[in-house]
């Protein structure tokens, strides 16, 4: 039984800086605790943001393009896992904060489209 009735909408808006403050808070983590908090809040925004960017893109396209979006979505997370280790130790390798600021740098235009974001057909059965 579904328990949180948000839309999509309200769950990328709470998931994306849910995001950006995890990884500020792993930057100056010292221990095991500050990591644990850091890595929670890193786990709620992506079980927030998945569901959420997965819906969101569903209802920005009609039913004749629900195929390409479906396939695009299962696409790219696994670029994201291929992609972001090689780039992520490159930047590590050259500071150690380097791939935490990457993130952060690219989360901003993220969150800035997310609250900009309009859907275009109606998320019925949903609180916004």
């Amino acid at each position: 039984m579904q328990k949180l009735t948000w839309s999509a909408l309200r769950l990328l808006k709470v998931a994306t800086p849910l995001m950006v403050i995890d990884v500020a808070l792993l930057i100056p983590a010292q221990n095991l605790t500050q990591i644990i908090v850091a890595i929670s809040i890193a786990g709620l925004g992506v079980g927030l943001g998945m569901p959420g960017v997965t819906s969101a893109a569903s209802l920005m396209v009609g039913a004749q393009e629900q195929g390409a979006v479906a396939g695009l979505m299962s696409a790219a997370p696994a670029f994201g896992y291929t992609l972001g280790p090689v780039v992520g130790t490159g930047l590590y390798q050259l500071n150690q904060t380097a791939p935490y600021l990457l993130v952060i740098v690219l989360f901003i235009p993220v969150i800035r489209t997310v609250w900009r974001l309009k859907l275009h057909r109606s998320e019925e059965n949903t609180n916004s």
